[in-house]
């Protein structure tokens, strides 16, 4: 009978690479594990359930947003969210008795001023006014972005050959209003309908009327620049 022995340092190197490899697999996997990411919460359910309506339309606009945020990007249109002064008095520009007593919050946008003999050539305060639905002070983006291409249109038919001058911008309670001083109240109507026909329509009402007489002397006296400053609340009277 043959008896067989053993030779433990020929086990131990075979069974050393392996040994070697499972450890360094074990280092590997705890080095390069990691938590995994949290999980953020969608905003748009601070909206309402997962697929109600509000939530729905919270999507929508987001999408949308996103979309015109990258068009502005790519300078394929305008900024979505133009610079505006919010109506919210104290501030260096504005005091409190410059702004309308409303309801609601507003936000503004202005001239500096016009002087008295603009206003003695356009003596038409015209408005255009676009109503719309949103949940927030705003407009919904799909709406800003179609605000934001007529307004180029408007603003750009009105330094043409003196037919108005735009003097401030009002958004808030479900509505947008731009306004202009203008030679005449029918002739810019026509002139800017038929300016937004290609690219319209557009949901917006028209309206104007003559201002008083303001003399430049009475002006002048009142203010050494000649200069009428546009408020908030100019804007809105």
């Amino acid at each position: 009978m043959n008896d067989v022995k053993t030779d433990n340092r020929n086990t131990l190197n075979r069974a050393w690479p392996l040994f070697l490899l499972l450890v360094s697999t074990a280092l590997l996997n705890t080095g390069c594990s990691h938590p995994p990411p949290p999980i953020e919460r969608d905003p748009c359910l601070d909206e309402g359930p997962l697929h109600s309506a509000a939530y729905d339309d919270c999507v929508v606009d987001r999408n949308d947003e996103r979309a015109a945020a990258l068009n502005a990007i790519l300078g394929n249109g305008p900024d979505l969210y133009p610079q505006m002064r919010l109506a919210e008095p104290g501030g260096e520009t504005f005091q409190a008795s410059d702004y309308p007593d409303t309801p609601s919050p507003m936000s503004y946008r202005t001239a500096r001023s016009i002087s008295a003999t603009e206003q003695q050539a356009l003596p038409f305060k015209m408005r255009v006014r676009w109503n719309y639905t949103s949940r927030k002070l705003l407009p919904r983006p799909r709406d800003l972005v179609r605000m934001n291409e007529m307004e180029a249109l408007l603003l750009s038919a009105a330094a043409d050959d003196g037919l108005a001058k735009w003097v401030c911008t009002v958004t808030g309670e479900h509505r947008r209003e731009w306004i202009f001083y203008a030679r005449n109240d029918t002739d810019f109507m026509n002139r800017m309908q038929a300016l937004l026909a290609p690219s319209g329509p557009y949901p917006v009402e028209w309206s104007g009327r003559k201002e008083p007489a303001r003399s430049a002397e009475g002006a002048n006296s009142a203010d050494p620049s000649g200069e009428i400053r546009m408020t908030p609340k100019r804007c809105l009277e």
